[in-house]
C-alpha cells in the first residue's frame, strides 16, 4: 500500500487540490492534499517509478520510470492514457509544454526527448550531454527547453526543432534541477554544491558585465562568454 512506499517524486495538481507521487513499487499515487485520503493508484510501471508531473490543465498526469518508458494518465479516472517509448535508460524528468500539447522527458540514456500527447509520437530527441540528464523544464511561452545533467552542463534548446542554443557550464559537478524564470529572462539551476543563476538576456548580462569589470572584453572573451562575434558597443 501507498504508505509503505519509497515515495521518490512529489507534484501538486495545478489548482492545489491534489497530490500526486512516484513510487518505488511502480506504481504512481494520488492523494487528497486536504485530508490525504488516497484517490488513486496508478499501476503499469515495470520497476520503480521515477517522476511525476501534472498537465497545465491538471486533466492528465505522466510518470516516468526504471523500465525506460514514460506513461499518460487520466488524472481523474485513473485510466492509462498511452505511453512514450524510445529511451534506453530510466526516466528521470518529465515536463509538460504549457498548451499541454506536449511532454519532454529526460533520461538516463544521455537525452531529452518531446512527444506529442496526442498520439504518443515521438517529435524531438535533445542529443549533446555526456551523461545522465536528470531534468528538464519549458519556458512559460513554449519556445525554450532546458536541461540538466550529471555532466555538470546546462543546456538550452529550441523546443520547436531542438536546436542547441546555450551550453551553461557549472561548476564541476553534476546539475540536478532547473528552472527558467516566468519572464524567460533567467535560468536556474541547482547542484549538490550549489544553485546558479544565469542571465539568458544579452543586455542584463552586459549590464552586470560592466558593474563587475575593470576593463573592456576583446573580441575573443565576447565570442567566449557573450556568445557574440562582435563585442557589444558603449
Amino acid at each position: 500500500k501507498a504508505s509503505d512506499q519509497l515515495i521518490f517524486f512529489l507534484a501538486f495538481s495545478p489548482d492545489g487540490k491534489r497530490l500526486a507521487g512516484a513510487g518505488e513499487d511502480g506504481s504512481a499515487y494520488v492523494w487528497d492534499a486536504l485530508n490525504g485520503k488516497l484517490l488513486l493508484q496508478l499501476s503499469a510501471h515495470q520497476g520503480p517509478v521515477a517522476v511525476v508531473a501534472y498537465s497545465p490543465d491538471g486533466a492528465r498526469l505522466v510518470s516516468g520510470g526504471i523500465d525506460h518508458i514514460a506513461i499518460l494518465w487520466d488524472a481523474n479516472s485513473g485510466e492509462q492514457l498511452l505511453a512514450f517509448r524510445g529511451h534506453t535508460d530510466t526516466v528521470w524528468g518529465a515536463a509538460f509544454s504549457p498548451d499541454g500539447k506536449h511532454v519532454a522527458t529526460a533520461s538516463r540514456d544521455g537525452t531529452g526527448r518531446v512527444w506529442e500527447t496526442a498520439s504518443g509520437k515521438e517529435l524531438l530527441k535533445l542529443s549533446g550531454h555526456s551523461s545522465t540528464v536528470v531534468a528538464i523544464f519549458y519556458s512559460q511561452d513554449g519556445e525554450q527547453l532546458a536541461t540538466t545533467s550529471r555532466d555538470g552542463i546546462a543546456k538550452l534548446w529550441d523546443a520547436s526543432n531542438s536546436e542547441l542554443l546555450l551550453n551553461l557550464y557549472g561548476d564541476g559537478g553534476g546539475l540536478i534541477g532547473v528552472a527558467i524564470s516566468s519572464d524567460g529572462l533567467k535560468l536556474a539551476t541547482a547542484s549538490q554544491n550549489a544553485l546558479r543563476l544565469y542571465f539568458l538576456d544579452l543586455s542584463n548580462l552586459v549590464t552586470l558585465a560592466k558593474s563587475r569589470l575593470t576593463r573592456s572584453l576583446t573580441a575573443e572573451e565576447c565570442q567566449v562568454y557573450l556568445h557574440v562575434e562582435r563585442c557589444p558597443e558603449g
